[in-house]
Formats: structure tokens, sequence, C-alpha cells
């Protein structure tokens, strides 16, 4: 375990918008929910750059494209994607 790395995403630099603290993660069901309700559609287990695991979650373009909280969330033309470091061990799992 170590600090979390910086969070680098546009809304964070710019304090503005839809940073990932604004995201729920449903770790049981492997979902992430947008602020406005959506829900994503692909959760991948994988590497970042360095090689730190790390979770990325994907939203659907059609969700994303008609959001009226789209120019706060991203400017990406696929739809937003959040991504997670693994949920800490220490944190409590429901069931």
């Amino acid at each position: 375990m170590g600090p979390l790395a910086r969070d680098t995403n546009r809304q964070k630099a710019q304090a503005a918008g839809f940073d990932n603290t604004r995201f729920t993660v449903d770790w049981e069901n492997r979902q992430v929910v947008c602020p406005e309700g959506r829900t994503t559609t692909s959760w991948r287990e994988t590497t970042s750059h360095p090689g730190t695991p790390v979770v990325r979650a994907t939203f659907a373009r059609r969700d994303c494209s008609s959001c009226p909280a789209r120019q706060e969330c991203t400017s990406s033309l696929k739809g937003r994607y959040i991504t997670l470091r693994p949920r800490p061990e220490h944190e409590p799992r429901s069931g």
C-alpha cells in the first residue's frame, strides 16, 4: 500500500465538472454510477502504464452523448470512462 496517485483528469485540473469523487462505485456488481444516474457498461481489470493494477469502467456513448451534464463530465466522443485503483483489502464488503 502507498499513497494514491495524483488525480490528473481534466475535471480535477480545472476544478470544474465531475471528477472521480462524484461517481459511486459498486464493487460487488462491478459497476460505477455517474452523478446523473447512468451505469457503466464495461468493467475491465488491467494495469496502468507504469504497471499498477487498475480497473477501467466505461459508460456507453449513447448515455454520454445525450446527457444534459455532458459538458461538465467529458469531452470524449466515445463516452466517459473512470480509472480506479483496486478496492482496498480493508474496505468492508457487503453480504
